[in-house]
């Protein structure tokens, strides 16, 4: 007869196949999932509490905080794009910085 498996793992085809172990399928669920609720009031009546206020996210515009060369008109991946305007930023760039 099996018994529980003696190593500490999650999947039952990870224990080893020395182990003495049985698989058997669940066939009672039968139980009370019957739970205490909180009441209302003794009338039956629920009042609504109050919701709670949101959260509001405003996200800056950083566009002015990016280096020439990494702003939108100067990025091949931007609907900004401007060639020219990237081919003169690039030719102002110092020959060692990997943007050129």
């Amino acid at each position: 007869m099996g018994g529980c498996a003696e190593v500490p793992v999650v999947n039952p085809l990870e224990i080893p196949p020395s182990t003495n172990w049985v698989v058997r399928p669940i066939t009672d669920f039968a139980t009370d999932f019957r739970a205490p609720v909180a009441k209302g009031a003794k009338d039956g009546s629920t009042k609504p509490g109050k919701p709670p206020s949101l959260l509001t996210l405003a996200t800056p515009d950083l566009e002015g905080t990016y280096a020439a060369e990494c702003k939108a008109e100067a990025d091949p991946g931007s609907t900004e794009f401007d060639q020219e305007k990237m081919v003169e930023i690039a030719a102002e760039l110092e020959p060692q910085n990997p943007c050129k």
